[in-house]
């Protein structure tokens, strides 16, 4: 499986980079949405961290839909 290395600690799966790099070609707003403990947050780290590595400005909006207040 191809993987890119990212930071020291962390490499990004072969299928995550092929979505990041689509995503990054098409560019846009991404919505991650999953069950507790599905990997989320890395995964929304991961991906911003590659695009940020490749010349994109990246933002992180942490909302839980089933909270009345925000993160």
């Amino acid at each position: 499986m191809k993987t890119e290395r990212l930071t020291e600690e962390y490499f990004m799966p072969g299928d995550w980079l092929e979505i990041a790099n689509k995503i990054l070609k098409d560019r846009g707003v991404v919505m991650v949405l999953g069950a507790t403990d599905t990997g989320k947050s890395i995964c929304t780290l991961l991906f911003a961290n590659f695009w940020a590595k490749h010349g994109r400005k990246v933002g992180i909006v942490d909302v839980d839909m089933g909270q009345s207040d925000l993160g």
